[in-house]
């Protein structure tokens, strides 16, 4: 019976001397700071610096860094209780350095008396981790904080999680008013369908790479934004949400609706007048062509657009001769930004005729560089016959 006990205790010793993580072994009638140690396992004379006879000869008390000595007087009601508790304080090694570790106590007997199993593991690389991921996380919120983008996290249940600075003054608001304000109250009735098929479709698990949608400040104004919205977990519960990033483009789309209508009424008066009116690139090719000048030359507008005006109704001189391009006022215009008037030109219809014109030919200029020309011309066809009939009678009158 004696060989089987010694043997039992050998294995015990093995297992206890063998664990990675220090172990403690401590009264647990003495459960204070001060309660003396039972015993070590090598593991914890190495983790602290002692011999196994030092720790023996001292309280749990002298382990302790200054930080932690209330620590254990407040887990005592917890282990009575529950009979194991999981906490994290500071030690102190023999040479006095600080080691933040991780204690994982339990209530259990030893030859009929409770006693406190303490299973403790340094934590100081994860510390260092968690460090590093607080200042890392400290960044990236003074980041979005001082972002010019509208930053927002939306909980499943349509909640405003959190948005920052740029968000509020875009829109408005301020924190204390977005407590229990859901995001749909927010989003502009023409939106609002839109946005809800969206907003499923990001829970889903399927990104929003590019969403343009509107929401109605805290004083009744349009806001316009444009973004992209993906689902994010959240740590503590594992819950999903939403996380957004969006740009303010209400002045863009104002910009783009005023030149769009600016551009519609040009178009108005451009079809309405009598002159042809056609606009060219550098390269010569049409860019526009009104109604006008489509019906002069013989063509749809649609046949023109992307031609070469030069090959397509300016090619010949009124005596049929080749008309060189380098030589054509329009191409110089386009090509130099000077402007030139002539009355002395044909231009070439589609079957083949052609007719005498009076045009101005002006650049068009765009960021200090001359991209293009603008041609207006009229047809001086019963003007060249009037000039030519006068010219016939006052020859008669000699």
């Amino acid at each position: 019976m004696e060989n089987a006990s010694a043997s039992t205790e050998q294995r015990y010793r093995f297992l206890f001397d063998c664990g990675g993580d220090a172990i403690f072994l401590r009264p647990f009638s003495e459960l204070t700071s001060a309660s003396s140690i039972l015993e070590v396992n090598k593991a914890a004379c190495r983790l602290l610096g002692y011999t196994e006879q030092e720790l023996l000869q001292l309280t749990f008390q002298d382990l302790l860094a200054t930080a932690s000595r209330s620590t254990l007087g407040e887990k005592r009601l917890i282990l009575e209780n529950w009979r194991q508790v999981v906490f994290e304080l500071e030690l102190q090694t023999k040479a006095g350095r600080i080691v933040p570790v991780e204690v994982n106590e339990s209530l259990v007997e030893l030859q009929g008396e409770p006693v406190v199993y303490s299973t403790v593991r340094e934590i100081t690389a994860r510390k260092a981790r968690e460090a590093e991921l607080r200042k890392s996380e400290a960044r990236y919120r003074n980041l979005i904080e001082k972002a010019n983008d509208l930053v927002q996290v939306i909980g499943a249940d349509g909640r405003i999680l959190y948005v920052n600075t740029a968000w509020l003054t875009t829109l408005g608001y301020s924190r204390e008013e977005l407590e229990g304000l859901n995001i749909f109250d927010i989003v502009h009735p023409d939106c609002l369908l839109q946005c809800e098929r969206r907003f499923g479709q990001v829970l889903s698990g399927e990104p929003v790479n590019r969403i343009e949608v509107a929401f109605v400040a805290k004083d009744g104004r349009k806001v316009i934004v444009e973004g992209s919205a993906n689902t994010k977990l959240v740590a503590e519960d594992n819950t999903a949400c939403i996380q957004g990033i969006f740009r303010d483009v209400t002045v863009r789309r104002q910009t783009e609706e005023a030149l769009e209508k600016l551009r519609q009424r040009n178009e108005l008066l451009l079809n309405s007048i009598g002159e042809g009116v056609v606009g060219v690139d550098r390269e010569g090719k049409h860019i526009f062509v009104n109604p006008a000048a489509a019906r002069m030359l013989g063509y749809r507008r649609d046949e023109l657009i992307g031609q070469v005006n030069h090959g397509t109704w300016h090619h010949s001189k009124p005596d049929g001769t080749p008309y060189p391009e380098e030589e054509c006022p329009i191409h110089i215009t386009a090509e130099e930004g000077k402007s030139y008037h002539s009355e002395h030109e044909v231009f070439w219809r589609k079957d083949g005729s052609c007719f005498p014109v009076e045009y101005v030919s002006t650049p068009i200029w765009e960021n200090g560089q001359v991209v293009g020309a603008v041609v207006t011309f009229s047809d001086i066809s019963a003007r060249k016959k009037a000039e030519a009939e006068t010219e016939r009678l006052q020859a008669q009158l000699l």
